[in-house]
C-alpha cells in the first residue's frame, strides 16, 4: 500500500486519510469510506483513541458542556453506563461553541466534570461540533454524505449520537431527550 518504509507515522495517517475521504475544492469533506471505526479521537491526556477499540458495544457520543440547562443529564449518563456497561460505551465530547456555557479549555472541563459531576465514562479533548473547524467525528455524525443515514446539525450542548457495534450510525436524539428515556433505551434493550 506505502512505497516507502521511511514514512513516518503522520504521513502514513495522512495518506490512509486522503484514500478514505474525498474533498471538494474548499477542502471540506464530500465523502467518506468508512464508519466511525476507522476514526479516532484524542483523549484529554491527549492520546489518540480509535473508535475500533469499541468494536461490539454500542457508543453513545455525547457533546457536552458543565454550565447549561442540561448538565443534570451528566447523571443521568453515568446511571446508563453502568447499566448497560456490557453493551454501551459512552463518550463525551466537551465544546464551548453555545453562548457562555463554561471552560475553554480540556484540562478545565475535566475538572469540573470530574469534582462536580463524578464523570467516569471517557472524555476527548475539546472539539468543534459545527462550523469552520468542526472536529471530523463531528463532520461525520452530522453529514448524511459521509455517515450514509441522516444529516443534522448540532444544535446544543447535550445532543447525542447512538451508533451500533461496528461504527455505523444509528440515530441521533436532540439535548432534551433524556438518556434514560424510552427512544435511548429501545435501541440499548433490542435482543
Amino acid at each position: 500500500m506505502f512505497n516507502s518504509v521511511k514514512l513516518t507515522r503522520q504521513e502514513i495517517g495522512m495518506r490512509f486519510i486522503k484514500e478514505l475521504f474525498s474533498k471538494d475544492e474548499e477542502g471540506d469533506l464530500t465523502s467518506f469510506n468508512g464508519n466511525l471505526h476507522t476514526l479516532s479521537f484524542l483523549s484529554m491526556d491527549g492520546k489518540e483513541v480509535p473508535f475500533k477499540k469499541f468494536k461490539g458495544k454500542k457508543l453513545l457520543l455525547v457533546n457536552l458542556a458543565v454550565d447549561c440547562g442540561f448538565t443534570n443529564q451528566f447523571e443521568e449518563l453515568i446511571e446508563l453506563q453502568e447499566e448497560f456497561k456490557e453493551e454501551l460505551q459512552i463518550i463525551g465530547f466537551p465544546n464551548s461553541q453555545f453562548e457562555d456555557d463554561g471552560p475553554k479549555t480540556s484540562q478545565e472541563f475535566l475538572k469540573i466534570s470530574k469534582e462536580r459531576y463524578k464523570v467516569n465514562f471517557p472524555l476527548s479533548k475539546m472539539v468543534k461540533v459545527k462550523g469552520k473547524g468542526i472536529s471530523p467525528i463531528y463532520k461525520w455524525l452530522t453529514d448524511r454524505k459521509l455517515n450514509g443515514r441522516i444529516g443534522s446539525e448540532v444544535e446544543w450542548n447535550f445532543q447525542k449520537y447512538l451508533i451500533d457495534e461496528n461504527g455505523d450510525f444509528l440515530a441521533v436524539f436532540q439535548s432534551a431527550t433524556s438518556p434514560l428515556g424510552l427512544k435511548i433505551r429501545h435501541y440499548l434493550e433490542k435482543a
